[in-house]
């Protein structure tokens, strides 16, 4: 994984969840972490509202290798809410510069 300096882009991520990386497929992927103040729901899930959000990027490439490592787990640990989005190979490479 690559944490980006910046990402400029679309915002259409989709939101997944700690049950759900396991059904992520082969690709290229931008994951925004989001951190934040939960104002309701259940904070040692980290879910709910958040409000004073400051969000990170990361490039990574999906495969076996990275699917059965911890370094998309432990990554995840540390935002209330983990956001990806699919890219071409061509972006991928443009943002691996």
């Amino acid at each position: 994984m690559k944490k980006l300096k910046k990402y400029i882009g679309e915002s259409n991520f989709i939101t997944i969840f700690e049950n759900g990386i396991h059904l992520i497929k082969d690709g290229y992927y931008i994951l925004r972490g989001d951190k934040g103040s939960v104002i309701s729901g259940d904070e040692k899930k980290n879910d709910g509202i958040l409000i004073k959000i400051n969000s990170d990027y990361y490039l990574f490439e999906m495969n076996e290798n990275f699917r059965n490592s911890n370094v998309l787990h432990d990554n995840l640990m540390k935002y209330n809410r983990i956001n990806l989005k699919h890219i071409s190979k061509e972006e991928y490479d443009n943002y691996s510069m």
